[in-house]
């Protein structure tokens, strides 16, 4: 057991007797003299002139004004309060984050840290989370180059729209729906593509789906 720089061990209580009001107390310090801070302001008090053992009562001195926002009267105990209780309550400010959607990008105001501004944005979130991973394991497991992909970006960049059929994505459908937002690789994963913006086009569900791994004619657009 590890012992303290006087050769007592950690843990060691000692029995001690308050010497403001005679009490015996445990304490942890050897050298303790009261039993608690109410002893020890007590005597605080008594050593600046204080006689007798009464506690110090609250100041009694009071200033009666008219609240500056509702003008009824009230009773301040600080010179410089100038608002009642309820007006002082009522304008509490709090912490407030103007945030911008992760999801669909409009700007909202919480008081906390958040990503979405709505539960249905937060899944449609964790499902795109869910989707980039799967294709990270996939361009892990054929030792593909791999870059950070935002899907979000990545709609964005290309309009909303899909480079297979030319139509606009639905932001609000999740897959399965058919015009969900898709991630879809140019040079497919399994022909050697890489997972890298240059490498990735937004696509429907349905879209994507149909092509599978096959490649047509997009691996001209990365010649740009």
């Amino acid at each position: 057991m590890s012992r303290r720089a006087d050769g007592t061990l950690h843990g060691t209580c000692y029995d001690r007797t308050c010497i403001h009001c005679g009490h015996t107390f445990r304490t942890r310090k050897a050298d303790a003299k009261y039993c608690g801070y109410r002893c020890v302001n007590l005597a605080r008090y008594d050593r600046t002139g204080r006689t007798g053992k009464a506690e110090p009562v609250r100041s009694s001195k009071v200033y009666p004004r008219d609240c500056d926002l509702c003008r009824q009267p009230f009773i301040a105990r600080h010179c410089d309060a100038y608002q009642c209780i309820i007006c002082r309550d009522a304008t509490k400010t709090c912490r407030v984050f103007i945030t911008e959607c992760a999801t669909c990008a409009t700007l909202f105001t919480c008081r906390y840290t958040r990503r979405t501004c709505s539960p249905e944005c937060a899944e449609t979130a964790r499902l795109m989370a869910k989707r980039e991973a799967k294709h990270r394991r996939r361009a892990i497991k054929r030792d593909a180059y791999i870059a950070n992909v935002s899907p979000r970006k990545v709609f964005e960049r290309d309009g909303w729209k899909c480079h297979l059929c030319g139509k606009a994505l639905n932001r609000k459908a999740v897959v399965p729906h058919p015009k969900a937002p898709t991630i879809d690789h140019i040079i497919p994963l399994s022909s050697g593509g890489t997972h890298e913006p240059l490498n990735c086009r937004s696509a429907h569900f349905q879209c994507n789906s149909i092509k599978g791994n096959r490649g047509g004619g997009e691996q001209l657009l990365l010649v740009a």
